[in-house]
């Protein structure tokens, strides 16, 4: 751990008691019991839907990327990647907001990706991605590659809307940030490159290597970036302080912002072939019926962003990434 990653720790303690309903009674929802929070965050993904959900309510203040969805850009190209981790409370929060449904009018898919293609071996992965594609030159012993799927275009629009961004704001307990006055009706067209998931077995351990091309969205001329990123990190529970901080040191352009889930035991800064990535550790889960640890390393270099994440150890996780050719 960082000193500079040190302000976002702190100790866990249970949302408290009356959350749900102070937060419908702000939004004026209807009641409903929130959705269990799994512990298990899904393959490839680096953040999962509460993260994108917001984002998109930001006119994506951060980015999320999974392997089915969504990315940053203005133009925007991955280079580095800043952790953030997010509290259980906070997660609560954000689950008791409803942001699919509070946000769903805001979205339009343009492009579908469809479910994942398997194909039949690397050449076919990239003639369907229309990438070259790079595979690890050193793999663990007795390790082979398995599958090897892609999944199609994903794009969409996304229309920022300031009174639904203040409700979220409002319900959030966060009362001390301005909404850019300019923000409402502005529009982001994103557009995912297709993704290619290879999938690497060593007896009862994988391990899966995501890539695509950078993500492109397109953002209005003007958009203030630094700002919509201080409300960002606010939203994913950043004190006023550090969020501020944060957002005037990074530049908006080349940084992904990574909310790291609860239950995660670790994350480190990485270098993987001399970019710097981020490398993810989760507590044991039940995989086919056996405990096992997952990893993830995730890094960008080239105009690609690549995504490493098993059951195999993270020593070999690095040792796969950084011979990615």
């Amino acid at each position: 751990m960082t000193t500079d990653d040190q302000f976002l720790y702190e100790l866990r303690r249970d949302p408290p008691a009356e959350l749900a309903e102070r937060v419908r009674s702000r939004l004026n929802m209807d009641a409903q019991g929130p959705p269990a929070i799994g512990r298990r965050w899904l393959p490839a993904r680096i953040a999962g839907w509460t993260a994108a959900a917001v984002a998109a309510a930001l006119l994506f203040t951060f980015p999320a990327v999974r392997a089915s969805a969504q990315a940053f850009l203005d133009l925007f190209r991955v280079v580095n990647f800043v952790a953030v981790p997010v509290r259980p409370e906070r997660i609560a929060q954000l689950t008791q907001l409803d942001l699919p449904h509070l946000l769903g009018d805001q979205i339009i898919v343009l492009r579908q990706s469809g479910p994942p293609l398997a194909v039949s071996g690397i050449d076919a992965a990239a003639a369907a991605a229309g990438i070259t594609v790079q595979t690890p030159a050193e793999l663990p012993a007795n390790t082979h590659v398995g599958n090897i799927q892609v999944i199609g275009e994903h794009a969409m629009r996304i229309t920022a809307d300031a009174a639904k961004l203040r409700r979220v704001l409002d319900a959030l307990q966060i009362d001390d940030v301005e909404i850019p006055a300019d923000l409402d009706g502005q529009t982001a067209d994103v557009r995912v490159p297709p993704i290619v998931l290879i999938n690497y077995e060593q007896g009862v351990q994988s391990a899966t290597l995501s890539q695509a091309r950078t993500p492109v969205v397109t953002l209005p001329r003007g958009v203030d970036l630094p700002t919509l990123g201080e409300i960002g990190l606010r939203v994913l529970g950043v004190d006023a302080h550090e969020a501020h901080r944060v957002a005037a040191a990074i530049d908006w352009h080349s940084t992904l912002l990574v909310p790291i889930p609860p239950d995660a035991t670790s994350f480190r800064p990485v270098d993987v072939s001399g970019a710097q990535g981020i490398a993810i550790e989760s507590p044991p889960i039940t995989i086919d019926g056996r405990r096992q640890r997952v990893s993830q390393i995730a890094w960008s270099t080239g105009g690609r962003v690549f995504a490493m994440r098993g059951t195999l150890s993270l020593r070999e996780l690095l040792m796969m990434a950084n011979s990615v050719r």
